[in-house]
């Protein structure tokens, strides 16, 4: 641990006063810099948890073989689950099929008019008028009802029915699906849009079924305990949406905070940016492998200071920077207007070597692909200064970006010429005679 410590470069210092100055405290919980036993422990057990969950997913949506479906129970699938995760589940497993169970239940007492009867009872619900109500109802005919397995409910819908649940004010307008819960006497159901006259986005279905999973094990997960009702309904929500982007290998870090957390509270919406922002960039960082992993991270934290040093355990520390990561990081901050707190503190979290050699290497590479190497310095500079990270001299950087453009120069002249050859050769070789072979 000495050795990886004095190898950061002078930018651990600086970020970790920057962080310190720029994020929020009630935040982020303390530093754990060790990676303990119960740590790797940890990543094991949400390895086989994530396999599992991913297997769920496919399993209640048919999107998977290898399984009869109808000789399923929860004794029988708790067979296929890795050791590690098994008794984590038998109780989950359980409490998910007594609510599929009542679930059909609901759903068969309005056999033959489930896609009106689901829409009406949402629509009253929410309190929309009835002449908006006999609208939706009215092009409600052609959508069709799936119930893929017994009390998994699922409206596939005309993307102009779609635009019209969004418009009477049923589903948020950025949504491309939607889940809406089970409640007394309201079963749980899917509102998933067609594309063109029959094709539906298989990511929609997942995203969707791992909210009515989330909801059906209920007490089963992990009960948030921040500090306020409105701020536990908050994760519960945020955890909820970050499982299901996970689980359908879908980024989020374009998601706004809003759709996140279902709250106008700025605060919480804050909250949400940052966790966001944190999440992201762990992952972006620990790249592809283990990615299912962080959903269990996810699913076992209760609030986002948790969440945040959950992904931060979850991921590798000390791995060198590479200019694509560079250019995340920059793009986060800038387009997406990641805080500087946030991003100093994941640098500071995971110990991310940043020597001066490195830093001119990843620049100056970054550099070449513009014309207007002033403004984009100038903006790596911006970025640098605002999370703690000491440039290295800029003469230094342009010097390396000119040694760069020469040398890709000198390579596109290689490959022209040799391609020149080839078929210059080509046209010159003397062609056969009548009678002659060459």
């Amino acid at each position: 641990m000495t050795e990886r410590v004095e190898s950061l470069a002078k930018v651990t210092s600086k970020s970790k006063a920057v962080a310190n100055q720029l994020s929020p405290p009630a935040i982020w919980g303390p530093v754990n810099e060790d990676e303990s036993s119960v740590i790797r422990v940890r990543r094991k057990l949400a390895e086989a948890n994530a396999q599992f969950y991913d297997y769920l997913l496919d399993w209640h949506l048919k999107m998977d073989d290898r399984l009869d479906w109808n000789e399923v129970t929860p004794e029988g699938l708790l067979k296929i689950i890795p050791p590690l995760a098994r008794s984590l589940w038998s109780r989950g497993l359980e409490q998910l099929f007594e609510r599929r169970r009542q679930n059909a239940q609901l759903l068969a007492q309005m056999r033959g008019g489930e896609t009106t009867t689901l829409l009406e009872q949402r629509m009253i619900e929410k309190k929309i008028s009835q002449e908006k109500i006999a609208g939706v109802l009215n092009q409600a005919k052609n959508a069709q009802f799936r119930e893929p397995t017994a009390g998994v409910a699922m409206l596939v819908v005309s993307e102009k029915l779609f635009g019209l649940l969004k418009k009477v004010g049923l589903v948020p307008r950025k949504a491309s699906a939607i889940y809406f819960r089970q409640k007394e006497q309201m079963p749980g159901f899917m509102v998933v849009p067609r594309l063109g006259s029959f094709f539906v986005r298989r990511d929609d279905r997942r995203h969707e079924m791992s909210h009515m999973i989330w909801d059906f094990v209920g007490n089963f997960r992990r009960k948030s305990n921040e500090q306020t009702a409105q701020r536990k309904e908050a994760f519960d929500h945020f955890r909820s949406e970050l499982i299901a982007y996970i689980s359908t290998y879908s980024g989020f870090g374009h998601v706004s905070p809003a759709h996140l957390v279902y709250t106008k509270n700025w605060r919480i919406r804050n909250l949400a940016k940052d966790s966001r922002d944190f999440a992201s960039l762990c992952m972006g960082y620990h790249g592809d492998n283990g990615r299912l992993s962080f959903a269990w991270a996810a699913a076992t934290s209760r609030n986002f200071a948790d969440l945040a040093q959950r992904f931060s355990d979850f991921t590798i520390k000390g791995k060198p920077l590479d200019w694509f990561f560079l250019g995340f990081m920059l793009d986060i901050y800038r387009r997406r207007n990641a805080s500087a707190g946030v991003i100093a503190d994941f640098l500071r979290r995971q110990q991310v070597p940043l020597n001066t050699e490195d830093l001119v290497d990843l620049i100056a590479t970054d550099l070449v692909g513009y014309k207007d190497l002033g403004t984009r310095l100038a903006a790596i500079d911006d970025f640098a200064q605002a999370v703690g990270i000491e440039l290295p001299d800029k003469k230094e950087i342009l010097k390396e970006v000119g040694n760069k453009h020469k040398k890709l120069s000198q390579g596109l002249k290689e490959a022209v010429s040799k391609r020149f050859r080839n078929v210059k050769v080509f046209f010159m070789t003397p062609k056969a005679s009548s009678g002659e072979t060459r």
